[in-house]
């Protein structure tokens, strides 16, 4: 399953992007749950949720690569029950609810899940479950996949396990990477979390960037848009209107602004939102480049580099997301 984590480590980035061209725009959470694992508690199922729903991407991200591999039963039918039934799901009823479960081993382990009442209960409460099996077609694997998405009223999706997959590449992507690291050093932490938070973005920063350039970009292209939120940034917040500098307790700003007056804090707040406009501005234009590159470059017979697990997802949540009113 060491493929199937670096095709999600890869494509959460560039499937944020598809995602933040809904219209109108979605208020985006993720979950990540991981099943099959012995260094997952054993009454559970050997089942964790890694991290809850949530819309801090590099939290998601984090846990990604946190996440390592450990052979025992794999309950698929339990992981599902339990992102069911202890994730906090919205209930708007424009919502979009799915799951995306993958494995590689027999989808019928599980003994103590009725597949069944697993898909009235989905279906019920409108939260759409999606198999996907990481392997060849045919062989019994296969099958109980097979099965399980029948059950659940779709069809199931497969990905062929191999060397390590890259993102599709273009010749935008080193300046995209660049650029996606400048716009790191906008950011300004503040209260309690923020330092973390910033820390946590750097590191997110380097995790992509030892995945290869081409997924730096794709990160770059996501933090310059609409779905990727830093509550912890203080140039937003400002900027935003919804802090107002004079109400943060000087405790809660980083060091280097509690050395400054007020007029020094504004002036400093504003050219680095100033700056953060021009890099997203930049980003944008570069990613409408490296878009068409890779589309022309498909469209000239060039095989894209291992983006099967994006083109999945995308397709999947489109077809969802215009049955529940959004436009693509």
């Amino acid at each position: 399953m060491n493929a199937s984590i670096d095709e999600a480590r890869i494509h959460l980035w560039g499937i944020v992007d598809d995602l933040s061209r809904l219209e109108p725009t979605p208020r985006l959470r993720v979950a990540l749950l991981s099943y099959g694992n012995s260094r997952n508690p054993r009454e559970s199922g050997w089942i964790r949720i890694n991290r809850p729903l949530t819309d801090d991407l590099d939290a998601v991200s984090r846990s990604l690569f946190e996440l390592r591999t450990g052979g025992s039963e794999e309950y698929v039918e339990r992981v599902v029950r339990v992102a069911l039934d202890q994730l906090e799901w919205s209930e708007e009823d424009q919502a979009v609810r799915m799951i995306f479960v993958m494995g590689n081993e027999e989808a019928d382990q599980d003994q103590a899940i009725d597949p069944e009442d697993l898909a009235l209960d989905a279906g019920r409460r409108e939260i759409a479950v999606h198999p996907i099996y990481v392997g060849g077609g045919g062989g019994r694997n296969y099958q109980t996949w097979r099965s399980l998405s029948e059950t659940l009223g779709v069809q199931v999706a497969t990905l062929r396990p191999g060397k390590r997959p890259e993102g599709p590449a273009s010749p935008f992507d080193r300046e995209l990477a660049s650029s996606g690291q400048e716009l790191s050093a906008t950011y300004v932490p503040y209260g309690e979390n923020g330092a973390e938070a910033a820390e946590n973005q750097i590191l997110q920063d380097q995790n992509v960037e030892s995945l290869g350039v081409s997924v730096a970009a794709s990160r770059a292209i996501t933090k310059a848009g609409p779905l990727y939120q830093g509550d912890w940034d203080l140039v937003d917040a400002v900027d935003s209107g919804r802090v107002f500098l004079e109400d943060v307790p000087e405790e809660d700003l980083p060091a280097i602004m509690q050395a400054m007056t007020p007029a020094e804090r504004d002036d400093y707040l504003f050219r680095l939102a100033d700056r953060r406009r021009e890099l997203k501005d930049r980003i944008r234009s570069l990613g409408e480049q490296r878009e068409r590159h890779i589309e022309s470059s498909r469209a000239a017979g060039v095989k894209a580099t291992g983006d099967d697990l994006r083109r999945l997802v995308r397709r999947t949540v489109r077809e969802r997301a215009e049955a529940q009113g959004f436009e693509f």
